[in-house]
């Protein structure tokens, strides 16, 4: 009696998924861990671009160019203090004036012009430190008062009196720090706790790592040591000595984790890498006093020095210095401050002006190479979208794609340039001559031009779309079949084909690795009695014939039996495949044509009722029988 059986079929068609690469925080990225140097989104000595928190714009820093801003008034002596407001709206310069009152200026066009904003009395004849906190509260800290900003009354309100001046401020751990005369002031549930130190003068408080504080200062007929502590100075030890040096004026941890101190009697910086347990020291010839350090966005170190208050730069972490620029009618460079925009501004003793660092017209900025997430040689790249604020400016775009990291680049001045307007830019990258599908690497290039240091060209947002084949060839049909001698069950002709979806690499199949290659359910087996199949092969890169040999025992390979491939042997055709390794349940027959054979039916037999359809029924029914 022939036997009737039911498959459904399901079969997925091979996918390349739309993937996306987003750039759009500016502060690493993903494929980071290639660039030359990983901490920075720049590429080259030249590149005059910066790399801001959202975005990426122009206004880097000419350090080897400076020019005066706007006049203090024409009362300020000296300028000890810079300040930018979160946002970058408002600049704050706390200043000792001619007639001894302290005054805080203000501006309100990136340091190009300067107003009075509030005059401090009680009486503060300068105002050497000011700070904003994380709530938006500011503090400034003069002769011998604290004072604290009142948004609600928008005036200035003396915080807390002291006969010291107040040099430094420093926030750690949701507490905020004073530091003047031999004491550390601490901000306690709204109170100021004084602790005393061995200090004659503090000038600089800075934490580390977010655990420590550190301060330094001038410590009479003793060499320089910071002092440190984790419990807000309610105890505290002492670094290594600061051989030499009587004075520590500032104190900065660079990016790297050092710890570095600038000083006077003699100038110099002196750094640490293990927390100040031991000290190298950089001296600076000709110079008595190293007053202020920075470090600035682009990982660079600047130390202004007195006399002749002459700005020197470090690119690798304090260890050597060179000269950048020299300002003229001043001695002191009491600070520094970096806007947002990447400028720089310095403080100076003559007659309180404020510096401003020069900025590029013009420059460029280079991502990384971003690896598409595989590297099997199937990606395929589709479109390109940046999101800018122009400003007056412009920003063209190139990118470029390579197989290797080792191979040769296309010039950048080959590369097709994508002028972007205002907005949302959408560019079709597909058909660029510097895009090549199947190279997994892509990088990009933005060229940027203004002529205003307050307005630079943006870039918010930059999009890749592009696609991979993450999937190795699938199983489309393994169907059994009878051979000529027409016998039921497994007889020595008989074979099995399996169709992938896509071509494959033909991997070579035979007797002793095909139960693991195309493992079967049930532990049953290709092989016969003595371990053999008759051959196995591709009819082409698709289809795979596999011929049963049945020498000894009969193979077990049955209908119904699921093909497991392994995932690695046979792959596509990609530079690097993707494995097979979707299952697939064998169906057809090894027996006549006529008979389709299903060995695990629960029910062998059915039988036909009724006819359908006839006058006298409307349906039919088939009843299996046991």
């Amino acid at each position: 009696m022939n036997k009737i059986v039911f498959f459904l079929v399901i079969l997925f068609p091979l996918c390349s998924y739309p993937l996306y690469w987003i750039q759009e925080d500016w502060s690493g990225g993903d494929g980071q861990d290639v660039w030359a140097d990983s901490t920075r989104y720049l590429s080259g000595s030249d590149v005059n671009g910066w790399r801001g928190k959202g975005c990426l714009f122009l206004n880097a820093p000419d350090v080897h160019n400076w020019h005066k801003t706007g006049d203090l008034g024409g009362i300020a002596h000296k300028t000890y203090c810079l300040l930018e407001r979160s946002g970058g709206s408002i600049i704050y310069a706390g200043t000792a004036c001619l007639d001894e009152i302290g005054r805080i200026f203000k501006s309100t066009d990136h340091g190009e012009n300067w107003e009075v904003d509030s005059i401090l009395y009680y009486p503060p004849n300068a105002i050497y430190s000011l700070l904003e906190t994380p709530d938006g509260s500011i503090f400034a800290g003069g002769n011998t008062n604290i004072y604290k900003y009142d948004s609600i009354d928008t005036i200035w309100k003396r915080n807390y009196s002291r006969n010291y001046p107040i040099w430094d401020f420093v926030s750690c751990k949701g507490y905020l720090y004073a530091g003047g005369g031999n004491y550390v002031y601490i901000l306690e549930e709204a109170n100021w706790v004084p602790r005393p130190v061995d200090m004659t003068q503090l000038f600089s408080i800075e934490s580390y790592d977010d655990e420590y504080v550190y301060a330094g200062g001038l410590r009479t007929n003793k060499f320089a040591r910071l002092l440190r502590s984790s419990n807000r100075f309610i105890s505290y030890d002492t670094t290594a000595s600061l051989d030499t040096a009587r004075t520590v004026y500032d104190i900065v941890e660079t990016e790297e984790g050092n710890l570095l101190a600038s000083t006077g009697n003699p100038g110099g910086v002196f750094s640490s890498s293990d927390g100040g347990t031991s000290w190298s020291f950089t001296y600076f010839t000709d110079f008595d006093e190293v007053r202020t350090l920075i470090q600035t966005d682009d990982g660079k170190i600047y130390a202004g020095t007195y006399p002749n208050a002459t700005i020197f730069k470090s690119e690798d972490g304090g260890d050597t210095w060179e000269s950048v620029f020299s300002f003229s009618d001043t001695y002191w460079i009491y600070d520094f401050l970096q806007l947002g925009n990447g400028l720089l501004l310095a403080s100076t003793s003559a007659s309180g002006t404020v510096w401003r660092s020069g900025y590029f017209t013009e420059g460029y900025l280079i991502s990384s190479f971003y690896p598409t997430d595989t590297l099997n040689g199937s990606a395929e790249y589709f479109k390109m979208t940046v999101n800018v604020e122009l400003n007056s400016g412009e920003i063209v775009v190139r990118v470029r794609t390579l197989s290797d990291l080792n191979d040769t680049l296309p010039k950048w001045e080959d590369c097709p340039p994508c002028s972007c307007g205002d907005g949302e830019n959408q560019f079709n990258i597909s058909s660029m001559s510097s895009i090549t599908d199947g190279e997994g690497w892509i990088q990009y290039r933005m060229d940027l031009k203004s002529g205003n240091p307050a307005n630079s060209p943006w870039i918010e947002k930059i999009t890749i779309k592009y696609s991979c084949d993450f999937e190795g060839p699938r199983i489309e049909s393994a169907v059994a079949s009878d051979g000529v001698n027409g016998e039921a069950g497994i007889d020595g002709d008989d074979y099995i084909t399996i169709v992938f979806d896509e071509p494959t690499d033909t991997s070579h199949i035979e007797s002793s690795n095909i139960n693991s290659i195309l493992h079967l359910s049930s532990n049953h087996t290709w092989l016969d009695g003595f371990g053999f199949i008759r051959n196995a092969k591709w009819l082409s890169p698709e289809s795979l014939k596999i011929e049963l040999s049945v020498n000894g025992t009969l193979p077990t390979v049955e209908i119904g039996d699921t093909i497991f491939p392994d995932s690695v042997t046979i792959k596509d055709t990609l530079p690097v495949g993707n494995g097979s390794y979707k299952p697939f349940v064998i169906i057809g027959s090894f027996g006549p044509t006529h008979i389709t054979e299903m060995n695990n039916l629960t029910h062998k037999n059915i039988s036909l009722f009724q006819i359908y359809p006839n006058p006298f029924n409307s349906f039919t029914v088939i009843r299996y029988l046991r």
